[in-house]
């Protein structure tokens, strides 16, 4: 315990003496931290407007193919993007519509867990499909 004492004391009179010193470095150090976390978020946010921006372009560029595809198709029915896979998806009726135990069968939602099939089907079962773009 004499030794902590010691190595605290010492310490202590060290500080003591290099206060001015001790405080630049840590205000130096408080001005780098605040100006690199204001660098990075003013980074995120620049991003943020690139991938908008581009995710509103695309989502035009599909309005587009979904205006020429109506134009050329009497059976188109709708359009999405989808931001996440950046797919362009445009709906059709389907000229000859399956049964729902055919949806069923060829777009399954049994099984544990969650589907992938749950929008084919869905689309199957009301006559329409989906073409990506």
């Amino acid at each position: 315990m004499g030794m902590m004492k010691r190595i605290l004391s010492r310490a202590l009179r060290w500080l003591g003496h290099n206060w001015f010193r001790v405080g630049i470095l840590l205000s130096i150090l408080l001005v780098v931290v605040v100006a690199s976390a204001s660098y990075q978020g003013y980074q995120n946010r620049k991003s943020e407007e690139a991938n908008k921006k581009y995710a509103a372009d695309r989502r035009n560029d599909c309005l587009a193919i979904y205006k020429t595809e109506g134009a050329k198709w009497s059976n188109v029915k709708g359009w999405r993007y989808g931001e996440g896979n950046d797919t362009c998806y445009i709906r059709y009726s389907d000229p000859k519509p399956k049964s729902d135990a055919k949806c069923d069968e060829l777009y399954p939602l049994n099984g544990g867990g969650l589907s992938f099939w749950w929008r084919e089907n869905a689309l199957c079962k009301d006559g329409e499909f989906e073409n990506t773009f």
